[in-house]
């Protein structure tokens, strides 16, 4: 025990051993000169100080460490304990167990920390309890493995949080951690269980990286390592430079990064959460950000990267955001994959957005040149909306699919589910046909399910004209009749278009689908241009189809097919007796030469088909297929289906026919059911007439009849 005295000189305290002890106290000094202090056992620093020490080790050196190691520093507020030196080392190896407190009034300030030679494996804390501590580094820090590769099992835990014997949490107060580059490191050793963790929360505490701050996994083949940062219950991460989370070498293990509980994370440049470049590698990256707040002052929100923008080939990434506002002033990038000659391609980027807003004033990539060269070949980019209220919100631009670059693989999916959610986009919304683009193959994809959910753009257009192979996709289906999806067109936009292609022989498949509840129109109430495959065709196909129940299209003109198509099909169908589609323009609907096949399918539900209103027909020349083969008779005679409703003049003289021809195909619901196709003012019908109702409906009539018979009886006997 050292009693308010002054010490000089360097100084080892023997390795290894529980029972050596030393104590500082009552105001005692330690200046060590240029001379180092290694510990071992249990050292204690009560308002007292250390200082000038070419470097202070808790644990012996060299991999000697071994036991029960603990670093203690409590001093007042007249006479706070101090270690100031130039490296501060914490060593564990095999079985040992190093520990350092911090109770309040405290501080450790030194040039460098680092993790000393953690060899085998061990447990290291580190603990901040009390009052006013303070760690200041100058330099650089690393918590967890230093790259030995070495490190097989352990864990390094840093925290400002205790509980009690009865689980009751308290926080240390007034705290703060100051350091230019800090990263908590997995274990790069293969079938590893390390763990890395720091765990800081409290209201008056702060975590300062002046630089820049790192979470990474494992290099090995060791799905147990991880490395967590977590930063809760209204603490403070502010961050000068960037943030990465995982890493483009790792092959394995989580890095997890997360701020929630009223915490705050000032972000001062770029956000990385990388995949990996690693072929087969299994690692997982994540930031959340969970009722908690990002400000950001600089850089990007990236998400998937590799060492070089869009060259990762494997890995799981993903940024999520529950129950917040963001506003992000910078470009946003979910990345697939640019590299030509993967083995496999499973990396997978997502921005999930749950209960919570998300706005960018800058672009969202996913597949962009100007973010990753030209070409994508693999990878899967997600922007996911889900729970209530949430949205996403691209305040300044459109999305811009495949934007001067080659697709040839991967997936971009747009997915929203859940209660009351938004996407907008004040720009077009491009799938996979920006300028310049040419897609192979991959695809694009939009999911809107659920209730009362919001997808909004100045136009939608699905494909490209110039593409060969792939797929591109728009499907809504809502699940409530008075709270309906919407599409709804912004920024005096007014165009809905499913192209096809004008590259001979192409497999190209693109299509939107209204899949029951839910509304298209324009945000001032006026009508959409809708077209389907309205281009000269050479291959591929082109489909709308409105299905389900309950959907409508306020729209404007429809134009399905062109004249100039020599290849190719379009499908225009409508399946269901319960929407309302009603366009205030014309109707152009047109067959190709060749091999072109442009097609109006009707196909009815148990009551019938629903009517395509158009204010004039200016063009009628493709096929028209009415298929009643689900249509349910109730009495035999002839009813009447309006097919197209008009207001105005037209010639439908190919189509008023009675029986199948080239360019008409009906399905009839019963063997001997008739049908003619038949103007009535301007409108093109359908009369259907059945000799008899189905089997089923029969039974149900003669049974009626019977119990109607039967209760005659019963009152005559009376």
């Amino acid at each position: 025990m050292v009693d308010n005295a002054a010490l000089t000189g360097g100084w080892k305290l023997g390795a290894g051993s529980q029972s050596k002890f030393l104590v500082l106290q009552n105001g005692s000094t330690w200046n060590a000169n240029t001379g180092g202090i290694n510990t071992a056992g249990t050292v204690s620093v009560l308002e007292s100080s250390i200082s000038n020490s070419d470097h202070f080790n808790v644990g012996w050196e060299n991999g000697q460490v071994s036991g029960y190691n603990k670093l203690y520093l409590k001093g007042s507020s007249t006479t706070p304990s101090t270690i100031n030196v130039t490296n501060f080392w914490i060593n564990a190896n095999d079985d040992s167990q190093s520990i350092i407190y911090q109770d309040g009034h405290s501080s450790v300030a030194a040039s460098k920390i680092d993790s000393g030679t953690g060899f085998v494996g061990a447990d290291v804390q580190w603990i901040f309890q009390g009052d006013h501590n303070t760690v200041s580094i100058t330099n650089d820090g690393r918590w967890g493995d230093n790259l030995k590769n070495k490190t097989e099992t352990g864990s390094w835990f840093m925290t400002t949080a205790q509980k009690d014997e009865y689980d009751v949490e308290t926080f240390a107060t007034n705290t703060s951690f100051t350091i230019n580059n800090f990263s908590l490191r997995g274990s790069d050793v293969d079938d590893n269980d390390f763990t890395t963790t720091l765990d800081w929360a409290g209201a008056t505490n702060t975590f300062t990286v002046n630089s820049g701050l790192g979470v990474y996994a494992s290099r090995g083949n060791a799905d147990s390592s991880k490395a967590t940062a977590i930063f809760r219950d209204g603490s403070t991460l502010s961050v000068g430079g960037g943030v990465s989370v995982g890493h483009s070498e790792f092959a394995s293990g989580t890095a997890e990064m997360r701020v929630e509980s009223g915490a705050t994370f000032n972000a001062g440049n770029t956000i990385e959460v990388k995949n990996s470049i690693v072929d087969g590698a299994t690692s997982v990256s994540k930031l959340v950000i969970d009722h908690a707040t990002l400000n950001r002052t600089g850089g990007l929100l990236r998400i998937g990267m590799g060492s070089n923008y869009q060259n990762a080939v494997a890995g799981t990434a993903s940024v999520e955001i529950i129950g917040t506002t963001v506003n992000y002033g910078a470009n946003v990038v979910i990345a697939g994959s640019s590299v030509s000659d993967a083995d496999s391609y499973t990396n997978v980027a997502s921005l999930i957005i749950d209960s919570a807003s998300f706005t960018t004033t800058g672009e969202l990539i996913m597949g962009h040149a100007n973010d990753g060269g030209g070409n994508i070949y693999g990878g899967v980019a997600n922007l996911i909306l889900r729970g209530e209220n949430a949205s996403f919100i691209s305040s300044n631009k459109g999305w811009y699919g495949g934007y001067n670059t080659n697709t040839h693989g991967g997936e971009r999916n747009f997915i929203i589910s859940g209660t009351n959610n938004t996407m907008y986009f004040k720009e077009d919304f491009l799938q996979n046909s920006a300028n310049g683009s040419v897609q192979s193959g991959g695809s694009s994809s939009v999911s809107i399910t659920g209730v009362g959910n919001t997808f909004n753009a100045r136009g939608i257009y699905i494909g490209s004209t110039a593409s060969t192979g792939g797929a591109n996709s728009f499907y809504v289906k809502g699940d409530s009749k008075t709270n309906k999806n919407l599409i709804e067109f912004v920024s005096n936009g007014y165009a809905l278009e499913v192209r096809g292609s004008t590259a001979e022989g192409t497999k190209i498949a693109n299509s939107f689908e209204m899949a029951g509840n839910t509304i298209i129109t324009r945000d001032n109430g006026s009508g959409v241009n809708v077209s389907v495959g309205y281009n000269a065709m050479k291959g591929g196909s082109a489909s709308f189809t409105v299905s389900g129940e309950n959907n409508e299209i306020n729209g404007y003109q429809l134009r399905i097919g062109n004249t100039g198509a020599t290849a190719g099909t379009v499908a225009f169908t409508i399946d269901g007796s319960t929407h309302a589609l009603n366009f205030g323009e014309n109707l152009y609907f047109n067959m190709g030469t060749g091999s072109a096949v442009s097609t109006l399918n009707f196909i009815a539900d148990a009551k019938g088909i629903s009517a395509l209103n158009v204010n004039g027909v200016a063009a009628f020349n493709g096929c028209l297929d009415l298929d009643f083969s689900k249509y349910v008779v109730i009495e035999a005679g002839t009813k009447a289906f309006t097919v197209i409703a008009s207001n105005g003049s037209w010639d439908s003289s190919n189509y008023e026919v009675s029986e199948n021809t080239d360019l008409v195909h009906v399905t009839v619901a019963n063997e001997g059911d008739t049908w003619e196709l038949a103007k009535q003012s301007n409108n093109l019908v359908l009369l259907y007439t059945s000799a008899v109702p189905e089997p089923a409906t029969c039974a149900a009539i003669f049974g009626a009849l019977a119990l109607a018979f039967a209760l005659m009886r019963r009152r005559g006997r009376k």
